[in-house]
C-alpha cells in the first residue's frame, strides 16, 4: 500500500486477514444458497411532474454480513483483529465507549466495527473475492474514522410550493435555500420509496427547492462506565434551525409553503454513520398553489434570518405567540381556521390588555400599516374579519367566501410581524 503508518501495520495486517477469511466463508456459504437480494426502484425524473420507474434486484450486502455474523466468533482471525484493535492507541480509545457526534451518539464495539469494515469492503468491491487496492482504500477510510476530530454533515429538507428566479440564496455561511438538481431528486426517490408502493412520489415531484445546512460537529468519546450527563445531546439543533427558516420564509407572505422530512446525512467517507431522519418524507405536505418569491422578498428573508437568533423571546413573548399563530395558519387547509389564527396573532402584536380589543384592533392595525395600506381599508377589513371570527367561534354559519378576506388579513399580520421582528 505504501501509505500505511508504522503504528497501523499490525492492525492493517489483522484487518486484511479478517476480511479475507470472511470473504472466503461467504463464498463457501453461497455455493449452496443464493446471495441475498433486495428490490430497489430506480426513478428517472422526466420533467416537471413526470417520472419513469423500474424495479431492479441487487445484492443485499448488509443482509449478507448479518447472516454471517454468528459465525465470526469461530474465526481465529476475528480474535486477532479484536486484539489488534484494543492494542492500537487511537482505535482502542474508542472501543467500548460512546462516540457522540451531532445530536446523538453510538457505542463502539470491536465486533460491530469489524462488521462495518467488512460491509464497506463488500460495497466497494461488489464481489466476494479479495481485492487489495479496494481494501487498502477502505482501510484508509477506516482509520480516518477514528483519527478525525470532526465529522462533516449535511442537514436538509425539501420545501414545496416555493419558486424563485434564484438558484441559491445564501442565508449564512453554512445555510442556504437552493434549487434541487434532478439527480438529487432521483436519489431521494430511490432511497426513500418502497419498490412496491407509489407512496410520496407525486408529492416529491412538486419539490424544486431544499433548505440546507452544511456543518461540522466535533467528535466526543464518553466512557460508558461513567454516568453520561444530559449534555450528551446538547449539540447544534439543525432541525430547529431548518424549521425556523421555513417559518421566516412563510412570514414573507401568506402561502401554501410546506416542508418535508428533515434528514441529516454524514458526508465523510467513514465506517461510522451518524445520519438520521425525522418523520415522513412528505410529513407536512399541503396541496396548494406555488408561490413565487422575488429577489426583494428573499433579501428580506436574509435580514429576518440574521435577526432571529438575536431576539430574546422570553422578553418578546407576544411577538413569538403572534409568529407561532401565523405559522400555524399557513399549515391549515380551512380559511376559517386561518382567519381565527390571524386575529389571535394581531391581538398578540397590537394589544397589551383585553380592554375593548375588538374596538381598538382595527384602529391600531391601520396606524401600524399606514405607510403601506390605506387606513380606512385596513379598518374595514379588520372589522369584517373580527365579525366573521366571532360568528365562526359561536357556531353561526358564514355563507360568504372568506378566502380573499383571510388572505388580506394574513398579509397584514405578516407585514406587522416582520416590522416588529426587525425592530426588536
Amino acid at each position: 500500500m505504501g501509505r500505511i503508518k508504522p503504528q497501523d501495520d499490525e492492525l492493517y495486517r489483522a484487518s486484511k486477514r479478517f476480511v479475507k477469511r470472511a470473504l472466503s466463508a461467504l463464498r463457501e456459504r453461497h455455493k449452496q444458497e443464493d446471495l441475498p437480494a433486495k428490490q430497489v426502484r430506480r426513478i428517472q425524473v422526466m420533467g416537471k411532474g413526470s417520472y419513469s420507474a423500474r424495479v431492479e434486484s441487487e445484492i443485499d450486502y448488509s443482509m449478507m454480513v448479518s447472516m454471517l455474523s454468528p459465525s465470526l466468533e469461530r474465526f481465529s482471525e476475528s480474535h486477532s483483529l479484536e486484539t489488534a484493535m484494543k492494542k492500537h492507541k487511537t482505535v482502542g480509545r474508542h472501543l467500548n465507549n460512546m462516540v457522540q457526534v451531532s445530536t446523538h451518539g453510538r457505542s463502539i464495539g470491536w465486533r460491530s466495527t469489524a462488521e462495518g469494515l467488512l460491509l464497506k469492503t463488500l460495497r466497494e468491491t461488489e464481489r466476494l473475492k479479495f481485492n487489495r487496492e479496494s481494501f487498502d482504500s477502505v482501510f484508509e477510510q477506516f482509520m480516518d474514522s477514528f483519527r478525525q476530530r470532526k465529522f462533516r454533515f449535511r442537514a436538509f429538507a425539501l420545501i414545496y410550493n416555493f419558486d424563485s428566479d434564484l438558484s441559491k440564496l445564501a442565508l449564512t455561511h453554512d445555510k442556504s435555500i437552493r434549487r434541487l438538481k434532478k439527480e438529487e431528486l432521483e436519489a431521494l426517490f430511490t432511497s426513500s420509496v418502497s419498490p412496491f408502493d407509489e407512496g410520496p412520489i407525486w408529492e416529491l415531484l412538486r419539490a424544486d427547492y431544499v433548505v440546507e445546512i452544511l456543518f461540522k460537529e466535533r467528535k466526543k468519546i464518553l466512557d460508558l462506565k461513567e454516568k453520561v450527563e444530559a449534555e450528551l445531546f446538547s449539540a447544534r439543533n439543525v432541525t430547529k434551525e431548518i424549521m425556523e427558516t421555513v417559518t421566516l420564509t412563510r412570514l414573507l407572505k401568506p402561502s401554501s409553503l410546506c416542508v418535508g422530512r428533515i434528514e441529516v446525512e454524514q458526508y465523510d467517507n467513514t465506517v461510522f454513520d451518524f445520519g438520521y431522519k425525522t418523520g415522513d418524507l412528505t410529513k407536512d405536505f399541503i396541496l396548494g398553489p406555488t408561490s413565487f418569491y422575488s429577489k426583494k422578498e428573499l433579501k428580506d428573508l436574509v435580514r429576518l434570518d440574521k435577526k432571529w437568533p438575536q431576539i430574546d423571546f422570553e422578553e418578546e413573548k407576544d411577538l413569538y405567540l403572534a409568529i407561532q399563530r401565523y405559522d400555524l395558519a399557513q399549515r391549515r387547509t380551512r380559511p376559517d381556521d386561518r382567519l381565527i389564527d390571524y386575529i389571535i396573532a394581531l391581538e398578540a402584536l397590537l394589544t397589551k390588555d383585553s380592554k375593548r380589543v375588538h374596538q381598538r384592533l382595527p384602529i391600531l392595525a391601520s396606524e401600524e400599516l399606514i405607510r403601506d395600506y390605506p387606513a380606512a381599508e385596513v379598518r374595514r377589513t379588520i372589522e369584517l374579519a373580527i365579525r366573521y371570527r366571532n360568528s365562526i367561534l359561536h357556531a353561526k354559519p358564514v355563507k360568504t367566501d372568506i378566502r380573499e378576506l383571510e388572505t388580506t388579513v394574513g398579509e397584514y399580520v405578516s407585514a406587522i410581524a416582520r416590522k416588529r421582528l426587525l425592530e426588536s
